[in-house]
């Protein structure tokens, strides 16, 4: 992420929203969070609640249109794909400008995803994935959370005994959690 960005961030979930979090921390010049319908609730609501502007829904809202009209036509300058739908790694290469990036983190639990290949290469894309980071990102996220620039206790909706971990695990499965935090 470079400061001046414009963002766009696929999932709402509490990687996403992290993701969003850390993008206004390091400057972006806007963020657009993106979610499908059972994120309408919890996700996309909390997305508002952190500040978030422009929050869309994929079943409401066109976000490819939505995403140029804010640009001006040229796309997002960084991509961030939390969610691991296949429709929306295929979306990021609409909503990417020339020459952008698009950050690979959600997992689609083995399905094959149909990549536009092609487009992505005419657009000179670069893909990062990210599926684990190195001590100096921990460090990194470590102090911008201690300085308070990344509110993360936001994101935590339950707070559970450990012997409760069943009902944790439940209530993420039913989308009425964002990120549960279990003690002993």
């Amino acid at each position: 992420m470079v400061a001046g960005d414009f963002v766009v961030v696929l999932g709402p979930g509490p990687i996403g929203l992290l993701s969003a979090l850390a993008a206004r921390a390091a400057g972006a010049r806007h963020i657009v969070l993106v979610g499908a319908p059972p994120d309408e609730g919890l996700r996309l609501g909390k997305a508002r609640e952190l500040g978030f502007q422009t929050v869309l829904n994929v079943a409401k809202d066109n976000v490819t249109q939505a995403v140029m009209d804010l640009t001006g036509g040229i796309g997002a300058d960084l991509v961030i794909e939390c969610s691991g739908a296949p429709a929306a790694i295929v979306a990021t290469v609409d909503l990417v400008r020339k020459k952008g990036r698009i950050c690979a983190i959600g997992l689609t639990g083995g399905k094959t995803v149909d990549f536009p290949w092609e487009k992505a290469s005419f657009k000179v894309v670069d893909i990062y994935f990210s599926l684990s980071t190195s001590y100096t990102s921990w460090d990194r996220s470590i102090h911008l959370i201690a300085g308070g620039q990344i509110p993360a206790e936001q994101i935590i909706t339950h707070r559970l005994p450990l012997s409760e971990w069943e009902a944790a695990f439940a209530e993420i499965e039913a989308q009425r959690a964002l990120k549960v935090i279990l003690h002993p």
